[in-house]
Parts: C-alpha cells; structure tokens; sequence
C-alpha cells in the first residue's frame, strides 16, 4: 500500500490523474490518497508530488505518530532522516518537533540519522 501526496486544490481531479499510474486510489485525507499499486509513470504525474510506502494511519499529532512507528515493523537498513509534512497547513502543527520525536523513535530503534544524504526518509504526512 502507498500513501500519494497530492498537489493542487482539486483532489478529485489529483486522484483521476494518479489512477493513470496506481492501482485503486482512495482519499485519505484532504491532500493526501491511498493506492494498492503504482508504476514508474507516477513520478510523471503533475498532481502527484510523491509516492511513498505507507507504513500506517494515525491521529494527525506527533504523539499519534509516534506511537504508530513505535508499534510498526520496518524491515529496512541503513542511515534514516524524516520530514514532516502539514499537508495544506490544515494542523498548525511543528513540523520541526514532529521530525524531531519521529527521529527519535528510529534512533532509538537502532536506525542512524543522516540528514544530508540517508538511505531512506520516512515522510509524516499530517492532515485533518
């Protein structure tokens, strides 16, 4: 499953233009939608800003999130750095201390923390 930051006010319109290259896309949130499967098209897409692998769903609150990556299984290795996202600045919430306690749920997981040049980025979407 992959979660879809869409771009754009329309996301009905965003969502017809990723069916072009994801399986059975839904809306999550405003900005934000759910696909089963993508193709490499979907780094074409002009309303798609980026598909990730979604790990889960939460509350749109740091504690939220924090307590969904504690509790998930993340089989990846290597260095690690996290971005949080208020989609459409719909939560108001710090986005610095959202990455910041994200962070160190993976740092305390064993993953390191490199910011300039990871292996992975988890992105924390946020939306109401």
């Amino acid at each position: 499953m992959y979660v879809l930051e869409l771009g754009g006010q329309d996301d009905a319109f965003a969502r017809r233009e990723a069916a072009s290259a994801a399986s059975a896309v839904d809306t999550l949130a405003p900005g934000l939608a759910t696909a089963r499967g993508i193709s490499d098209r979907v780094r074409h897409l002009a309303f798609t800003h980026r598909a990730c692998d979604l790990i889960g769903t939460a509350d749109p609150d740091t504690e939220s999130a924090a307590a969904l990556l504690s509790a998930a299984t993340i089989d990846r290795e290597g260095s690690v750095a996290v971005r949080a996202v208020d989609v459409r600045a719909s939560t108001g919430i710090d986005t610095q201390q959202a990455e910041r306690t994200l962070g160190g749920v993976l740092t305390d997981r064993g993953f390191a923390v490199d910011l300039d040049d990871p292996d992975h980025v988890l992105y924390a979407y946020l939306s109401d």
